[in-house]
C-alpha cells in the first residue's frame, strides 16, 4: 500500500473516530429532550462549528504524527513527498467524488425538511452525509492509486 493510500484511510479513520468521540460527548453533557426547534437550531449549530475546527486540529496533529513516524522508519531521514500531475489528479476526483455524495446527502436533509421530518433529520443527515462523503473520498482516493488513473 503506497503512501498515499496510507494517508487516505488513516484521514478517514482519523474523521469517524474524532466525530464519534465528540458526538458521544456533546450528546452526553448537552443533548436534552423535548427542545423546541430554536434551541434545536442552536444546538445543532453550535455542535458543527465546534467539529469543524477540532476535525482540523486533530488531522493536523495526526498527519504531524505521520510525518514523524515516517521519518523513525526511515532512519531519521526525512523523505520530501513529491507531489506530481498524477497525485493532483487523483487529489481532484476523489475531492469531487465526495463532494458529490455530500451534495446529495445534504438534498436529502431538505427532502426531509420539506416532508415536515424536522430539524434533528436535516442535521443527522449533514453529518451523516459528511461521513459517507469522506468514505467517498478515502475510497477513491485509493481506488485511482490502484488503478492508476
Amino acid at each position: 500500500m503506497s503512501y498515499q493510500e496510507k494517508k487516505a484511510l488513516l484521514n478517514f479513520v482519523t474523521y469517524v473516530i474524532a466525530l464519534l468521540l465528540y458526538a458521544n460527548y456533546v450528546h452526553a453533557h448537552y443533548w436534552q429532550e423535548g427542545m423546541n426547534t430554536d434551541e434545536l437550531l442552536q444546538f445543532w449549530s453550535r455542535f458543527l462549528l465546534i467539529m469543524i475546527p477540532v476535525q482540523i486540529v486533530i488531522h493536523i496533529i495526526v498527519h504531524i504524527l505521520l510525518g514523524i513516524a515516517r521519518g523513525m522508519a526511515n532512519g531519521g531521514k526525512i523523505k520530501e513527498e513529491v507531489v506530481d500531475e498524477f497525485d493532483k489528479i487523483i487529489e481532484l476526483k476523489s475531492s469531487r467524488n465526495g463532494m458529490i455524495s455530500f451534495a446529495f446527502t445534504f438534498i436529502g436533509g431538505l427532502i426531509w425538511l420539506a416532508n415536515g421530518y424536522g430539524v434533528n433529520h436535516f442535521f443527522m443527515t449533514l453529518i451523516i452525509g459528511g461521513v459517507f462523503g469522506e468514505v467517498i473520498e478515502a475510497v477513491s482516493r485509493v481506488y485511482y492509486y490502484r488503478k492508476g488513473v
